[in-house]
């Protein structure tokens, strides 16, 4: 589609007139607002479709769409948006240079939920190269906590401590930098529990849980409260992460974010795994799998529910179910270039054949899965898997 470059006035005011009233009704999303755009979902992407047709309103739908981010991230909503975002950055004339970084930051984050990072990156980047022109210190510092968040997914946690480090010392101590500070506390949270500082990431958790309650944002506060129940469990600490778990879900039970309370579920049937509770963890992991069904999911998530669906079938002796499971979430994994993850589903998709005593076919997987854990030697989790792995892998006679 190109910009038309002549259309009716009494069009073009029609189009202005509908994209300004949802500006006015979506100035802040709430997840309470989530229920309500669900509803006129179909008609919010037909008046944006319309705006990004000409340059008078291609301004207007791009701030409608800024705007709709809370309810597209949450939502799950990515892929049906993320031609919206290219139309608007390929038809830009008319976009101010502001508008653009914004566009390009949340277009990075769309395509990191959709599992695409190396084209997450090359936005961010995009985004960062257009904040430094304009000389905006909290443009760039949001630009550089995205690219912290992609180095993360990608392992890189190098290169995303430097970023979160870069961004902490950039911003100023003004309201809207308080977001993106209790964003890196949360990042630089998760960094340190992978790479097994449990007591430096409790405390960044913390730090974010009492920045996003100050906030008043509570589906941010229950995410960072599902990382301190997930750190508790690999301490664990069952009785505590049970507390944090059920902490998260209280803020997120009168909402219509499914994406989120599926990843609270997901963690609870983990957590009651390791705990041994095999029937109540089985009971949250299906309701993770039926929230997934509400609307898109990430891939992780889908990778990880499907994963942990197989593990407890194996442990339940449901072995056909199992293997069925593992190999949708390595397929998942492959997709994305999801290393780590992978390793585990292979690894345990061994354990799988071999309980069917398919033992060569689990030799080979345990072979593939200690070959790509060999590419995280500082990770706890790859420890521990490795160690696990190898172990069973002896056990094959």
């Amino acid at each position: 589609m190109t910009v038309t470059p002549a259309v009716s006035p009494h069009y073009v005011r029609g189009i202005k007139n509908i994209l300004g009233y949802w500006q006015t009704q979506t100035q802040q999303v709430r997840d309470d607002d989530l229920p309500g755009l669900n509803r006129v979902h179909a008609n919010l992407l037909r008046f944006v479709q319309h705006g990004l047709v000409v340059n008078e309103t291609l301004p207007f739908a791009a701030q409608l769409m800024l705007q709709l981010l809370p309810f597209i991230e949450r939502g799950g909503h990515w892929d049906t948006w993320l031609p919206m975002y290219e139309r608007a950055l390929t038809e830009g004339r008319a976009l101010s240079p502001q508008t653009s970084h914004q566009l390009w930051l949340q277009r990075g984050t769309l395509y990191r939920f959709r599992g695409d990072l190396t084209q997450a990156v090359q936005a961010h980047r995009r985004a960062r190269t257009l904040a430094r022109r304009l000389d905006d210190r909290l443009a760039v510092a949001q630009a550089d906590f995205q690219l912290a968040e992609d180095y993360r997914i990608l392992r890189q946690l190098d290169r995303a401590t430097v970023r979160c480090t870069v961004v902490l010392q950039s911003l100023g101590a003004h309201d809207q930098a308080r977001p993106v500070q209790a964003s890196v506390y949360n990042t630089l949270g998760i960094i340190a529990m992978e790479e097994g500082r449990y007591e430096e990431a409790r405390d960044w958790y913390v730090s974010a849980v009492a920045l996003w309650h100050t906030l008043g944002e509570p589906t941010q506060q229950a995410r960072c409260l599902r990382n301190l129940a997930i750190l508790a469990r690999q301490q664990a600490a069952y009785d505590q992460a049970l507390v944090h778990y059920q902490e998260a879900l209280a803020l997120l039970q009168d909402t219509s974010n499914h994406i989120d309370r599926c990843r609270v579920y997901l963690s609870l049937g983990s957590l009651y795994d390791a705990w041994g509770m095999p029937d109540k963890a089985e009971e949250n992991l299906r309701a993770a799998e039926a929230l997934s069904r509400q609307g898109e999911i990430d891939y992780q998530l889908r990778g990880n529910i499907l994963h942990n669906l197989g593990n407890i079938a194996l442990k339940a002796g449901r072995l056909a179910e199992a293997e069925v499971a593992l190999r949708r979430a390595q397929t998942v994994w492959r997709q994305t270039g999801e290393r780590l993850y992978l390793a585990n589903s292979v690894g345990v998709l061994g354990e799988t054949l071999a309980a069917q005593g398919q033992l060569a076919a689990a030799d080979d997987c345990y072979q593939e899965a200690l070959t790509l854990l060999q590419a995280f030697p500082d990770s706890p989790l790859a420890q521990r898997w490795t160690a696990y792995f190898q172990a069973q892998r002896a056990g094959l006679g």
